[in-house]
């Protein structure tokens, strides 16, 4: 966070972040296209290890890359930011290679076979290719503040969770049963949780449930937000959180003082770049997919945002 908001605080760092995205998702995605093909094996070939259930990584009759990463949804997000980094360089320069490029960004998206990512990158996409800079971190700031208080409206009828679930079965029975599953869990580790409300039950996993027979691990706690709200509890969550949803709303504050064609460009990249955050904060509801490049994006954002202010 803090090298980014160092280094990266102009519009040329911006620019560069996003070319660095992008150029290294275009070398990242030929290990992936191995795996697509001959099935997640790199990480076996080089260490000697799977990292992860193999079973996760098989998808709708075929295979999702996984390379070196902790799961196949790490993989998708990354790629998702990427497009969505070659869509606003696009814009930007609208030539034959830079479109190739998002349009190839694009098809790796979806054989990701990842259907939050896909569906992050529907969203986003469009606004990136065709909006006015405000109108993207507008989408951002709503985005962005509806996971964060996503741990309130789960309890409230305002989130219809049965119908998701319900619209998820009629399409996959599989991803279904999962997001059932998913659910189910959120509401006991929730339960858990709120026993040591304020700071939490700390490291070491004391927040998480175990069999009281074999000892084994009885609760998988998917979604980053349940996590934090477990180990350090509401005090916790508020400070990871807020760390990553503050620079979008700076930059709300950056770009809305009126149309400047001059920085046109430069505000495409910052709308591209609170995309790509609320993104991320929308798939931590799901999953636990907070990586260094959030906090590398976050950091760029807020740094940006105050130059454009001051």
């Amino acid at each position: 966070f803090l090298m980014g908001y160092k280094l990266l605080w102009n519009a040329r760092g911006i620019e560069l972040w996003l070319r660095a995205l992008v150029l290294g998702l275009l070398c990242y995605s030929i290990p992936m296209l191995i795996e697509l093909r001959m099935s997640p094996q790199i990480n076996v070939w080089v260490y000697g290890y799977f990292q992860h259930d193999f079973i996760q990584t098989i998808r709708y009759g075929g295979y999702r890359p996984i390379v070196f990463l902790e799961h196949p949804l790490w993989v998708a997000l990354l790629t998702m930011t990427a497009f969505v980094a070659a869509i606003a360089l696009a814009r930007n320069n609208p030539s034959r290679r830079n479109m190739l490029v998002a349009l190839y960004l694009g098809c790796i998206v979806v054989l990701c076979k990842s259907a939050g990512a896909l569906l992050e990158a529907m969203m986003a996409a469009p606004l990136v290719a065709l909006f006015r800079p405000r109108l993207m971190v507008l989408v951002a700031v709503v985005v962005g503040t509806a996971a964060f208080a996503y741990p309130v409206l789960r309890t409230t009828p305002l989130l219809p969770l049965q119908g998701v679930v319900d619209l998820a079965m009629s399409i996959s029975p599989d991803r279904g049963g999962s997001l059932a599953f998913r659910l189910m869990n959120e509401q006991m580790l929730l339960e858990r949780a709120m026993e040591r409300p304020i700071f939490g039950w700390g490291s070491w996993g004391r927040s998480l449930f175990y069999d009281p027979y074999s000892g084994v691990l009885s609760s998988i706690p998917d979604g980053q937000w349940v996590i934090w709200m477990g180990a350090r509890g509401i005090f916790g969550y508020l400070c990871h959180f807020l760390l990553l949803l503050t620079p979008i709303y700076a930059a709300l504050r950056a770009v809305s003082g009126g149309r400047h064609p001059a920085r046109e460009k430069e505000l495409v990249l910052v709308g591209a770049l609170s995309l790509m955050l609320a993104m991320n904060l929308l798939d931590l509801i799901p999953n636990a997919t907070l990586t260094p490049l959030t906090m590398l994006t976050a950091g760029a954002l807020l740094g940006n945002a105050h130059r454009l202010r001051q």
